[in-house]
């Protein structure tokens, strides 16, 4: 994962071997990575951006474990 600098944010779209395998909540299915945001504001937050076919996209916060849909 690159370096984090204070006040930027990053975007990697290769899938870290960090990422969590979610299964959709509406659907059941496996959950496609897209990509992973990295904050430069202390503390150092990230999010994982998933795909379903199905149903459309999510965001993963590792800080606070939570799956939620993007509209």
């Amino acid at each position: 994962m690159p370096k984090v600098f204070p006040g930027h944010r990053t975007v990697v779209s290769e899938n870290p071997t960090t990422a969590p395998v979610l299964r959709c909540p509406t659907c059941d299915r496996v959950l496609d990575y897209v990509r992973s945001i990295t904050s430069g504001v202390q503390p150092v937050e990230r999010w994982d951006q998933f795909s379903c076919p199905l149903c459309g996209f999510y965001d993963y916060r590792h800080r606070t474990r939570k799956l939620r849909a993007v509209p």
